[in-house]
């Protein structure tokens, strides 16, 4: 797949130049995830309506690009196939081919039900002795067992919807599949990926004439199945005038298959481009902790001059200090003392000699001046 790097800038110029769904359009990333990376790059994003009112001829304000010492990673953007949704349809017709190659998976027959797998039995004596339970509003049965198939249909088709379901349980796990089920949910495990699926009955919309104001509203059973596959995103497989349900499991699969390896490469970019982020964050927070000591470092410097700056004050002004006590023949045993105890502090407060001293030992001697 080809790829395109943009450093903070040419980001900058991307997305103040085209839409957002325009350069998800272009390249294999979401707009929640491209607007994640401009935050963290501290790049402003054009504000909601901003290309509505310019394709409206309107103007619309661009936020400069914050200005900043900071030193981000490139990131790089993975092209989007501009055939990619033909690409999809080509695969998922290989994948079904290589399925329709193999006579086993073909002799399953989804019309008769022979040696049901036990879900399907568990399944069968759940509606069978729950039908009154569950019937609901919509004029069919809904399974709600956590140990059985999400299946909603009327009570008329529930033994040919029981045939498909063990058809295409034995057809997963001839693929080396499997399915399981979890709160309520049905789940085809391809590829370790847990895909969630139900087959239901399609309903129509009846218009009841009352005596109210309001007319009443049902939804009748029609009879014809739908194979619904997951919801992000959803796509189903409906009994057509010519072909039934029973004739599309093996396209089911393929796309079940194709649906897998997909999440799969799109779980692995996602890593992939966590584990760059966290890599940026990991450089960025180490050049952060090296500025700072680098920072801490230099004011340590500059408290160390100061502070020898300072000694040298003293002692030349000590030294002063005693010449001119001799000089004027004013030296008393007491002025002796004091300088002498001078000395001794300054040699203690001198950061080269750094003398001990038994009253300063628990005072920081560069910073005197602290409270």
């Amino acid at each position: 797949m080809k790829e395109e790097k943009f450093n903070r800038q040419q980001l900058y110029d991307l997305v103040w130049s085209q839409s957002m769904l325009s350069i998800y359009k272009k390249y294999c990333i979401s707009i929640k995830r491209l607007q994640r990376i401009c935050k963290s790059m501290n790049i402003p994003i054009p504000p909601f309506g901003c290309w509505q009112r310019v394709e409206s001829g309107l103007k619309s304000r661009v936020i400069s690009l914050p200005e900043t010492d900071k030193v981000y990673k490139d990131i790089t953007l993975p092209v989007r196939d501009e055939n990619s949704t033909e690409s999809a349809v080509k695969i998922v017709k290989r994948i079904t081919e290589e399925l329709k190659a193999d006579e086993k998976l073909m002799a399953m027959d989804p019309n008769i039900l022979v040696k049901p797998d036990k879900m399907i039995r568990e399944t069968k004596a759940y509606l069978k002795k729950n039908t009154k339970k569950i019937y609901t509003d919509w004029n069919r049965y809904s399974n709600y067992s956590a140990n059985t198939l999400n299946i909603k249909i009327s009570s008329n088709i529930i033994d040919r919807s029981l045939r498909i379901m063990d058809t295409f349980i034995k057809m997963l796990r001839y693929r080396g599949h499997d399915i399981i089920t979890k709160y309520g949910n049905t789940y085809a495990l391809v590829f370790g990926e847990e895909i969630e699926i139900c087959l239901r009955e399609k309903n129509k919309l009846v218009i009841i004439k009352t005596d109210n104001i309001f007319d009443k509203r049902e939804f009748h059973p029609t009879g014809l199945l739908i194979f619904q596959i997951s919801k992000h995103p959803e796509k189903s497989y409906i009994d057509g005038k010519e072909t039934l349900l029973e004739d599309k499991l093996i396209n089911i699969l393929a796309y079940l298959e194709h649906l897998a390896k997909k999440k799969i490469k799109q779980r692995a970019y996602q890593e992939e481009q966590r584990r760059i982020i966290e890599e940026e964050e990991r450089i960025a927070r180490e050049l952060q902790e090296r500025k700072d000591k680098e920072k801490t470092n230099f004011i340590n410097l500059i408290k160390q001059a100061n502070h020898y700056h300072q000694a040298m004050i003293l002692r030349d002004y000590i030294a002063a200090y005693e010449n001119n006590a001799i000089n004027k023949n004013q030296m008393t045993p007491e002025l002796k003392n004091w300088i002498n105890w001078a000395k001794k502090k300054i040699d203690w407060f001198d950061p080269f000699v750094k003398r001990e001293d038994e009253l300063l030992t628990e005072t920081d001697r560069f910073n005197i001046d602290d409270k």
